[in-house]
């Protein structure tokens, strides 16, 4: 893997702080972006999923993190969190099934408040083309109580 810059280190650390307070099953990562990150897809992950996230499928068609030219996301998964919810989407881009995790300050699939907030932090990502920062989710992960290295 080619070296990573600070943000890109941060992502990782916030997802393995994350997977190792809730118990989620280990990974193979094979490319980390600014703000998500894709992994190996496994039967393990789906069970957890399956047993641990709600199945939420909305708006998943919009995410082709490899940039295939045909819809890759077959179903998507939301931590039960109101805020800072790890989110994860299912993907064959046919060569290969992996996952792909990011985590959002609010859920939409939580109640009003953390909905309002997740089209807000929607919306100005996509007005300013910017992506959801991952230090600004640490400090989330820290209020929740997961303990996450500063990178």
């Amino acid at each position: 893997m080619r070296s990573l810059s600070d943000k890109q280190r941060q992502v990782r650390a916030n997802f393995a702080a994350w997977r190792e307070w809730c118990g989620a099953p280990g990974v193979q990562v094979f490319r980390v972006f600014d703000d998500r990150l894709l992994f190996d897809y496994t039967s393990d992950w789906r069970t957890w999923l399956d047993d641990h996230c709600c199945v939420w499928n909305a708006g998943i068609d919009d995410h082709n993190p490899t940039g295939a030219v045909f819809p890759t996301a077959i179903c998507g998964w939301r931590e039960d969190s109101p805020w800072c919810a790890a989110q994860f989407i299912l993907h064959d881009d046919g060569e290969m099934a992996f996952m792909e995790m990011d985590f959002d300050y609010g859920n939409p699939s939580q109640g009003l408040g953390p909905a309002f907030l997740h089209g807000c932090e929607w919306a100005w990502n996509k007005a300013t083309r910017n992506k959801t920062g991952p230090y600004a989710v640490r400090r989330w992960l820290v209020r929740r109580g997961i303990e996450v290295e500063k990178v």
